[in-house]
């Protein structure tokens, strides 16, 4: 059994990719065996973060395959996210730094999860339109941090 990616006049054929594949889905099955204290105290955080992800990529995927068909082009968005990410971490930095309450971490808890939101929908759009069959895997590397980003920013209290 092999993976294959096909395009209209390309296929690419991964011969280890099934062996690649049972092996990630194996240890991701078997930490959560490992590790079950770790979601036991904050199962509902954990639980309500997973499920808020899941409905943002869920909608960002359906928004952006069906906004490709009428045309949308969501590549200016690019500059944007990365300059409102550097002064999210700047933020970050100066609450080490020069702690600002509750009101600053209030901040940086709620715009966190918009910018990721806004890295998911940049990220699928660039996975629709400017990656090539060649490029499926950084695609796929880039969408899942996104996702992992916004999980991991939901999570905080």
């Amino acid at each position: 059994m092999n993976l294959q990616v096909k395009t209209k006049n390309h296929a690419c054929s991964c011969p280890g990719a099934d062996l690649v594949f049972w092996i990630l889905s194996s240890a991701f099955v078997s930490w959560g065996f490992f590790f079950p204290g770790t979601t036991r105290v904050l199962r509902g955080v954990v639980l309500l973060a997973g499920i808020l992800t899941s409905i943002v990529v869920i909608s960002s995927t359906l928004y952006m395959f069906w906004s490709t068909k009428n045309g949308c082009d969501f590549h200016f968005l690019g500059p944007f996210l990365f300059t409102s990410l550097l002064v999210l971490i700047a933020f970050a930095l100066i609450q080490v730094f020069m702690p600002m309450g509750k009101l600053g971490s209030t901040v940086y808890k709620g715009l966190a999860p918009i910018l990721f939101s806004a890295f998911i929908a940049e990220g699928t759009d660039n996975l629709i339109k400017r990656f090539n069959y060649d490029e499926y895997i950084w695609a796929a590397i880039s969408l899942y941090l996104d996702i992992l980003n916004l999980f991991l920013a939901l999570l905080r209290r």
